[in-house]
């Protein structure tokens, strides 16, 4: 019985190994103190740009344009992919405009300058 006893305490230590555990707010990542290699501290801004349809581009275009700007002012994205992210968001009348663009003429650096360039030549008139 007095094994059992022991055992008893032993399981009443178990909470304080656990404690260097409970100090870690969850929304730090839950990695531990310090380690992680920055852990939950990495903040990303990873959304995709602005989709955009092409719809009523008289009332539509400038304003998908500034939300570009912002969207391109604030993403974590790398500028090379700047192109195929824009591309997939692009829908309608505005996914039409751009049909004429080679691959090679929206991947890489200069792949949204290129895509901004004949959305502009469509739907700009219209505005």
């Amino acid at each position: 019985m007095s094994g059992r006893g022991a055992q008893g305490k032993g399981k009443g230590d178990q909470p304080a190994q656990d404690a260097p555990e409970e100090p870690t707010p969850l929304f730090f990542g839950g990695k531990g103190q310090g380690g992680g290699g920055g852990g939950g501290f990495d903040f990303k801004n990873k959304d995709p740009p602005p989709p955009y349809d092409g719809i009523d581009p008289g009332r539509t275009y400038k304003r998908w344009l500034r939300e570009w700007k912002i969207w391109s002012n604030d993403t974590d994205f790398p500028e090379k992919s700047w192109g195929t992210k824009l591309l997939r968001e692009l829908k309608g009348d505005a996914k039409e405009a751009i049909d004429s663009l080679e691959v090679d003429d929206v991947v890489g650096p200069a792949g949204h300058l290129n895509i901004l360039a004949k959305l502009d030549e469509t739907f700009k008139p219209h505005m």
